[in-house]
Order: C-alpha cells, then structure tokens, then sequence
C-alpha cells in the first residue's frame, strides 16, 4: 500500500498567512496612486489591477481545492511548498508593478511556468498519469503568455502602444480563464447516452409486469370465498 504523509496544518497555514501580509503589503502601491490622483477608474492602469487580482483570487481558491484533495506531502510536496511562496512572490510583482505593463506580462509568464512546474510535481507526488490530458491542455496558456512577454517591447509595429497593451491584457486573462477551464472543458466526463431501443425494451417490460399485476388483482377478487372450518365445540353435521 501507498502511504504518504502529509505536511502538517501549519505549513499550508504558513502559505496563507504570506500570502495575506504579501497582499496587503502591494495595495500600498495602489492606494497611493489613487490618492495622489495618479490612477484613474477608467484607465488601462486600472484595468490591469483589476484583472491582476481576479486572476489572484481564483488561483488562490484553486489552490485550496487541490491542496484539500490532494495534500502536500513530505516527499515532492515539500517542492510543491517552495513553488508556493515562489508563486506568492509572483503575485506580489504583478500587483506592486501594475502600472509597468512590460513587468506584469513578464510575471504572468513567469506565473504560468510555476503553475505548470507545480501541476507536474503534484503529478508525480500522486502518480496521477490520468491528468496528462488536462496537463497537456493548459500548455497554450503558456505559450501565449511567453510570446506575450516576449513581443511586448517591439510590438510588431501592428497597433499603437496603447492598443497592443489593450490586446495583449485581454490575451492574458483569456489564457488565465483557458488554465482554470479549458481542461474540465475539454475533459469532462460525457454522460452514458442510453440506446433507444433498450428503453423502449424496458418500457415494455414495465408495462408487462403492471398488466400481470393487474390480472392478478382481477382474479383475486373474482374467486369465491371458502367455508372455513366449523367452530370447535360443536359437533360434525351428518347426514340421514
């Protein structure tokens, strides 16, 4: 038998608390420029703290789901944990530098590599080869987010800065939103389609039984009640 043992409570408690203080420590970025008037609501700076922390949250509560099914171990979970608080100090750059776009598409590529590298050690901490699949299926977020970063100081020339930002942004969250859902997408387990011919089968099956059943009520009371036997005490009736 498998057995494994699980790291203690305290080091998923450890991850959660960083990445509490590490939240907390990147609003200050944000806070202060929309005090000085330095970000506004409608502006693209604005929109890409949006997004940041939306990917954030559901990552963070995609987290939890995985960890809660499939804890960290003492053998390759203790890597597991190191890639956690590297994937903290990720999210710390994407919200603390969200008014440097080339830095946040940079991370977020940086980000989908420690996804990835994190799905695999989980892979072989379980032995769950049955996940290649949906493994596989997340490798354009990847990709996407490395040409992203990639081709974001030249910007190909196609579209002015503020339009390739735009575009690119939109690429980003798309390849997030790809991560989280294209797998259980993709993946899904399809129903079992019943043959039509087998239903009707039972149908009829169904309908023969009741029509017994209804029978055998009809001739129960159609069948004449027996004398039943004589009291006791009283003698036998005979003839002359």
């Amino acid at each position: 038998m498998d057995r494994r043992e699980n790291l203690p409570d305290a080091v998923v408690g450890f991850v959660e608390r960083v990445f509490a203080v590490i939240i907390g420590v990147s609003l200050t970025a944000p806070f202060n420029a929309l005090k000085q008037g330095e970000l506004k609501f409608w502006s693209f700076e604005a929109a890409t703290l949006v997004g940041t922390y939306a990917v954030i949250i559901h990552s963070w509560v995609g987290y939890h789901d995985s960890v809660r099914h499939q804890p960290l171990t003492r053998g390759p979970g203790k890597w597991r944990f190191v890639l956690d608080l590297l994937i903290l100090l990720d999210y710390f750059v994407l919200v603390y530098f969200f008014d440097r776009f080339d830095v946040v598409a940079t991370a977020f590529a940086a980000l989908f590599g420690l996804y990835f590298v994190w799905s695999f050690i989980k892979m072989l901490e379980y032995r769950a080869w049955t996940e290649w699949p949906r493994f596989v299926t997340r490798f354009p977020s990847l990709l996407l987010a490395v040409v992203v970063a990639v081709g974001l100081p030249a910007r190909w020339g196609v579209l002015c800065p503020e339009q390739w930002d735009w575009v690119c942004l939109l690429v980003l969250i798309a390849c997030v939103f790809w991560y989280r859902v294209g797998p259980d997408w993709l993946h899904q387990p399809r129903a079992e389609v019943i043959p039509q011919t087998t239903l009707r089968d039972e149908i009829r099956l169904v309908q023969e039984s009741l029509d017994r059943l209804r029978k055998r009520a009809e001739n129960a009371d159609e069948a004449p009640e027996s004398p039943g036997p004589a009291p006791s005490g009283l003698p036998p009736s005979s003839t002359t």
